[in-house]
């Protein structure tokens, strides 16, 4: 199940899972087949400046790949557009593109 968490500017620990299945009906292999630690999953991440960030996430059970951000991935209000970039033994290529909102982060006031 693909899961967009609520983030904010700046947020460092939130967990992007997304839905990496697809049929092999046209050629393209189901997550199943990627083998974890052999093949990697790049999460692109384009906010709503242009700016991209990226980092390595992992295949998970069940046909999804998960990203927990770090300082630098979450740098713009607005849209965010998420895309897997897959390299496997057997197949090469990207996911469609995930979108989510980026809100402010609210200054605490007794930081």
């Amino acid at each position: 199940m693909t899961d967009l968490p609520k983030v904010s500017v700046g947020d460092v620990g939130a967990v992007f899972t997304l839905d990496i299945t697809e049929d092999d009906v046209d050629g393209v292999p189901q997550a199943t087949d990627f083998i974890p630690g052999t093949d990697t999953v790049t999460f692109v991440f384009r906010h709503s400046d242009g700016q991209t960030t990226s980092g390595v996430g992992a295949f998970t059970a069940g046909g999804t790949a998960e990203y927990t951000t770090i300082a630098g991935d979450i740098l713009a209000v607005g849209n965010l557009e998420i895309q897997l970039h897959i390299v496997s033994a057997s197949w090469t290529g990207v996911s469609d593109i995930f979108c989510t909102k980026v809100g402010e982060k609210i200054a605490d006031p007794n930081a």
